[in-house]
């Protein structure tokens, strides 16, 4: 049971990676891309949050969430990725986060709101609002 548990999991994981994939190849700009994926993900997670951890539709957004991040760390380590090392090992880091956070939330333990900020940042910083904001300061 456990052996098929995990085949569906990767199975899973692979799937969003190729949506992701395919969504990349699909839109002009990757980093207009990435923050659609990003706030439409974000949105769910926000709007299904009120519901708690045992919400179904919670639970699939987180279960979206994770598979993004999974995608996000797959991308920083392949060969090609023009990102400097450290931004590359910060976002590697931040994926091994949000999956065990994601754990946390869908056993009760921690909340959603951890993750949204995140997502948050991020599209922040894909859009240049994150670079507006520091060289106003």
């Amino acid at each position: 049971m456990e052996i098929l548990i995990r085949k569906r999991y990767l199975e899973i994981i692979m799937h969003g990676i190729e949506a992701y994939k395919q969504t990349m190849r699909d839109i002009q700009s990757p980093k207009d891309a990435e923050a659609k994926i990003f706030s439409a993900i974000t949105k769910g997670l926000e709007r299904h949050a009120p519901e708690g951890c045992k919400s179904s539709f919670l639970k699939d957004y987180l279960v979206k969430n994770q598979r993004l991040w999974v995608a996000v760390r797959n991308d920083t380590g392949s060969e090609g990725n023009s990102l400097p090392v450290a931004l590359r090992a910060h976002l590697v880091s931040l994926s091994l986060w949000v999956e065990r956070h994601t754990i946390s939330v869908l056993t009760g333990q921690a909340d959603v709101q951890d993750l949204i900020d995140l997502n948050r940042r991020v599209i922040a910083g894909l859009s240049g609002e994150a670079t507006t904001a520091q060289a106003g300061a």
